[in-house]
């Protein structure tokens, strides 16, 4: 993008989000002739998108938009209006108002594509002329040209504010002069085909934000100030940078060479897999934790962490302490703690909800529980919570403590019942890799001693007394110590290797990890990390899980879309079973899969990206900004295709 032209300069500075494009007409025509656009809108996301709520109310404006327009807005028309150089500014989400600048080039004339002369009407403002076309309570589409410059706004009000920003002592604060653009545009120089800046406080706020969202997770975005994200659009990849202003309290990070180490020993079958520098958030307790049970939970406002441990006790305390969050439509109360567990389940058109008691889910197993009241409870769990707690990380920082871990790897594989293809049981094997400073002084007795206890707590039940062994395998020259459980097959399973402390979920994931690092050299996602230090990598591989995604949702939804039209068709009236009435349900059932979220919607996009073939995603975290670099890389085909 030239530095010759900054159209912030002439923005008012109160926008929310500004777009900046480098060659807007030809971007477009890119967009129209690519296979990606045909993708898209052949599929079952844009199809269900399009009947959503949010897009017709954007078709509505649309309407609006055209009417004060006096013709249509087609992306052709505005290809054709548009110059290269191109710019807009979004003033408020909800009543979709905006200024748009194009630099015209020398000429300066306007295609009448968009902008027809009979639809507008001629006004002058300190001896420049204007135009505006209808008016309404919404848009009151307006339109100058000042010398090269085309500006179009969705009021009045904003063209004339932005016509006063080209004269030499504009009294309009313009969006240049705003000390955050300045700080991340300087920051994410040079800028490339696409650059979007985010007034991210003011954004926070907006309700059609908080409302369409869909990660909801506000507390997270919260410190957020601002941020750019800058896109280039290259033949074989596409690459987005982002930098993000914020307040960082955790700034580790972990080198090039070391990522180069620690994913050297993953599985080339792997779907995805997060390198990451050791912080007081992802602690080895927090992530052995949830490499063993896949546990996320959240209890009250406080998420299990390193103090939580591997215990359900910490859950069951926290639980009547806090009270269970129930997540509400309104997300302006979305923090709000109740006393109650609701749980819902929603028809085409009803809705059904019971009402239990919070402690209920963790109390129906417990017969020790079911005797007390609740502030009983409350002291018991506590108990139960602290000794389990202590023994477990006294004995963890015993074991591990000293080897310093430095970093890690988390990443693992879906696998499926190889006795019955059509059964959609799937079980997790999970794999942890630390990188350690020292790895002679890892104590071995105390650390398989912590992880004993985190196994036997977590699956035992207080009152029964088990014995468990630790078995030893020779597997490329490492040692491999498994802990397993009898019938259940759970366990853990560790090594040494190198610098490295590798662990499994499954002995055998364990071999498997083993077994990579003796695979010859093959080109390698970390090899092509930009910076000489990041806090976290991660990459995505959507090719490879694709097939375990399908058969998943597919299956699930199958199930339900069966289930659903047996119960219709229970009726004596509807129990005649025909070959047309069997083929109309296979029909119905497949209609029904497709409406689905996952296996309809999601499913449809792997279909719109099935050029994509890997997405890597670099952060690296400073005390005042993450930088961030997502990269798309494509598979080798035409130029059309990776459009």
């Amino acid at each position: 993008i030239s530095t010759s032209w900054t159209p912030a300069r002439y923005l008012p500075a109160d926008c929310l989000v500004y777009v900046q494009f480098k060659d807007l007409s030809t971007q477009i025509k890119n967009w129209q002739t690519s296979a990606l656009s045909r993708r898209y809108y052949d599929s079952k996301s844009y199809e269900l998108w399009a009947r959503r709520h949010f897009s017709l109310k954007l078709a509505q404006r649309l309407e609006e938009f055209q009417s004060s327009l006096g013709g249509s807005l087609t992306l052709e028309a505005l290809r054709q209006t548009a110059g290269r150089e191109s710019a807009i500014g979004v003033y408020d989400i909800g009543e979709t108002q905006f200024v748009f600048l194009s630099k015209l080039g020398r000429t300066g004339l306007v295609a009448k594509t968009m902008l027809s002369p009979e639809n507008f009407e001629e006004k002058s403002f300190n001896g420049q002329s204007y135009y505006i076309g209808t008016g309404g309570d919404r848009f009151q589409i307006s339109y100058a040209v000042i010398e090269d410059h085309l500006i179009i706004a969705s009021k009045e009000r904003l063209l004339l504010d932005t016509m006063i920003s080209f004269s030499k002592n504009s009294p309009i604060e313009n969006l240049e002069k705003s000390p955050q653009f300045q700080t991340l545009m300087k920051d994410a120089a040079p800028l490339h085909d696409i650059t979007i800046w985010l007034n991210q406080e003011r954004v926070n706020k907006d309700w059609y934000f908080r409302h369409y969202w869909i990660h909801k997770n506000f507390a997270e975005i919260v410190p957020i100030k601002a941020a750019v994200l800058d896109l280039e659009m290259g033949q074989s990849s596409w690459t987005e940078r982002r930098i993000i202003l914020t307040d960082n309290k955790d700034t580790s990070t972990v080198s090039r060479a070391e990522v180069y180490n620690l994913v050297s020993d993953i599985p080339a079958s792997t779907v995805a897999f997060q390198v990451q520098a050791l912080n007081n958030q992802n602690t080895p307790a927090t992530l052995i934790d949830k490499m063993l049970f896949d546990s996320e939970r959240e209890a009250g406002k406080v998420k299990i962490d390193s103090i939580a441990l591997a215990s359900d006790y910490s859950y069951r305390f926290e639980a009547f302490n806090e009270g269970v969050i129930y997540r509400t439509s309104d997300y302006e109360n979305q923090d709000q703690t109740y006393d109650d567990y609701y749980s819902y389940r929603s028809d085409d058109d009803s809705y059904y909800h019971t009402k239990l008691d919070g402690s209920f889910s963790v109390d129906i197993d417990d017969s020790v529980a079911g005797d007390q009241n609740k502030n009983d409870q409350v002291a018991f769990w506590k108990k139960q919570f602290d000794e389990r707690r202590e023994i477990i990380l006294r004995s963890l920082k015993a074991g591990i403590g000293d080897a310093k871990p430095k970093a890690f790897v988390k990443f693992g594989d879906q696998v499926f019942d190889p006795k019955d293809p059509k059964e959609i049981f799937v079980s997790s094997e999970n794999g942890l890799i630390f990188l350690l400073e020292s790895a002679e002084k890892l104590n071995r007795a105390e650390f398989e001693k912590a992880l004993k206890q985190m196994l036997y707590f977590k699956i035992v039940s207080s009152t029964v007394e088990m014995k468990l062994d630790w078995t030893e395998k020779q597997i490329g020259g490492a040692k491999l110590r498994a802990l397993v459980f009898p019938l259940t097959g759970r366990g853990i399973a560790y090594a040494v290797k190198g610098n490295k402390l590798i662990l499994a979920n499954y002995s055998p994931y364990a071999e498997k990890i083993l077994m990579a690092s003796l695979r010859p050299e093959t080109d390698n996602a970390s090899d092509r990390i930009t910076s000489e230090v990041v806090s976290s990598y991660r990459v995505v591989k959507p090719k490879l899980g694709k097939a375990a995604f399908l058969k998943i949702f597919n299956q699930l939804d199958s199930d339900m879309a069966k289930a659903e039209a047996k119960s219709e068709g229970s009726s004596e009236a509807n129990a005649v079973d025909t070959e047309a009435n069997e083929k109309a349900g296979e029909n119905d059932t497949k209609e029904k899969i497709k409406e689905t979220f996952f296996s309809g919607n999601l499913a449809s996009l792997f279909d719109v990206i099935k050029n994509v073939k890997e997405v890597t995603f670099e952060t690296t975290l400073y005390k005042s900004e993450i930088k961030e670099t997502i990269t798309y890389r494509f598979e080798a085909g035409s130029k059309k295709s990776r459009k």
